[in-house]
């Protein structure tokens, strides 16, 4: 039986099945025993994630999710969030992880300590607090929502940990800033065209 299939007995809905082939067709050839598996137990066994509800979600938005070593890439990154850097119960681990899938995939020490002590060096007190609130932080690209914030919006360095947990979800995801168009000019007075 192959990952998609096994995926499907599983209980992971269809429509993220598909999605997930679409953005990442190695999820075909993904060894079920070595890698399906034990990250589905992972998910539903020890995170207590729901395998239609959660798991299909968490597909939509990493669908490399299941051609992760849990052994090698999410254990490590479980033990940090656990770990005295953020101090996490279970339940703010699988929020965190259930929300921001990319974490299983983070370092501890090239991607998540760096992290966090970048936010430290922010203002950010409680950074456990900010990674439940918003753990998008812990990715890449926050080095560009700072930039905004401190550059374009003239933010004092000193105060942007404590917008970072307030501040609009659209900023954290700064992709979404390339999708913005400005609102044409209405057409001159006099002009032909209905109004709507």
């Amino acid at each position: 039986m192959g990952a998609v299939e096994f995926l499907e007995l599983s209980g992971v809905a269809e429509a993220a099945l598909s999605s997930a082939l679409r953005r990442h067709p190695e999820l075909r050839q993904t060894p079920v025993a070595r890698r399906v598996k034990p990250m589905l137990a992972l998910l539903r066994d020890e995170l207590g994630l729901d395998v239609p509800r959660d798991v299909s979600a968490m597909l939509l938005k990493a669908p490399a999710l299941f051609s992760a070593d849990v052994a090698h890439h999410c254990r490590p990154a479980l033990a940090f969030l656990r770990g005295p850097a953020l101090d996490l119960t279970p339940e703010q681990v699988s929020l965190v992880v259930r929300r921001f899938p990319p974490v299983l995939f983070y370092s501890p020490e090239g991607q998540l300590a760096p992290q966090v002590a970048y936010l430290r060096s922010l203002g950010v007190d409680d950074v456990g607090a900010l990674v439940v609130a918003r753990p998008a932080v812990l990715g890449l690209g926050i080095d560009r929502v700072v930039d905004h914030l401190v550059k374009e919006l003239r933010v004092r360095r000193r105060n942007v940990g404590a917008l970072l947990r307030t501040y609009p979800s659209d900023v954290l995801f700064p992709s979404r800033w390339m999708r913005v168009r400005v609102p044409e000019d209405p057409p001159p007075s006099g002009s032909s065209s209905s109004e709507a």
